[in-house]
């Protein structure tokens, strides 16, 4: 017995979009079964979250943009701070080591 009806096709997979009323339940019971396993709620939970992943996935656009267009204003000034903590930081580190060098020769 052939019934045709309208599907759709998502991940090479036929989905039912009408089916005759002879299917609904066995549909409604295949569905039901499959949201009870751990991959149904995987995929309903999935599901539910769907627009706070969208928001995010907008959300990372916008903040890469914004993060770019501040570093073209301000990588400059960055990097010379990083220059010049550097070499504070070599030069502290520096007189440190002399120091405790210092201490060392003291004690012998």
């Amino acid at each position: 017995m052939d019934h045709v009806y309208k599907t759709k096709s998502v991940a090479d997979f036929c989905i039912p979009v009408q089916v005759p009323d002879d299917f609904k339940e066995g549909l409604k019971a295949l569905l039901k079964s499959f949201s009870q396993t751990s991959v149904g709620s995987y995929f309903h939970d999935m599901y539910l979250s769907s627009r706070a992943m969208y928001g995010s996935l907008a959300m990372g656009a916008v903040y890469c943009l914004l993060y770019i267009y501040l570093m073209s204003i301000f990588a400059e000034y960055l990097a010379w701070v990083c220059v010049v903590l550097v070499q504070i930081g070599l030069g502290v580190t520096t007189f440190a080591l002399y120091s405790y060098r210092k201490t060392q020769n003291e004690n012998l």
